[in-house]
């Protein structure tokens, strides 16, 4: 039963992300694939910053390629663009840290 499970939860997130990716990819300038917004968006480390208007996700871009962090910086953007809030109906912003 829990492999059942298991299993159904991996295709409900896989197709989560699936069409997270697509809404994205009205907002980005490049095409990019899951595996690329996996790797260079959600397995990145990273802070997070709450104020009374908005949160702010800050991606650490440390270590990456120079067009990794182009693709980086396009995803950012892109996530901006979406206008994604949160619960109580605040901003979701992501922001680059690092040096460049």
């Amino acid at each position: 039963m829990e492999k059942i499970f298991n299993s159904f939860l991996t295709l409900h997130r896989e197709k989560s992300l699936n069409s997270f990716l697509e809404e994205l990819s009205l907002h980005l300038k490049q095409k990019i694939n899951l595996k690329t917004l996996i790797t260079l968006y959600f397995n990145r480390s990273g802070s997070l910053t709450e104020t009374s208007s908005e949160i702010i996700y800050f991606l650490d871009i440390e270590g990456l390629s120079v067009s990794d962090r182009q693709t980086l910086a396009d995803i950012v953007q892109a996530v901006t663009a979406m206008n994604i809030k949160s619960k109580e109906g605040k901003p979701i912003r992501a922001r680059l840290k690092g040096r460049k």
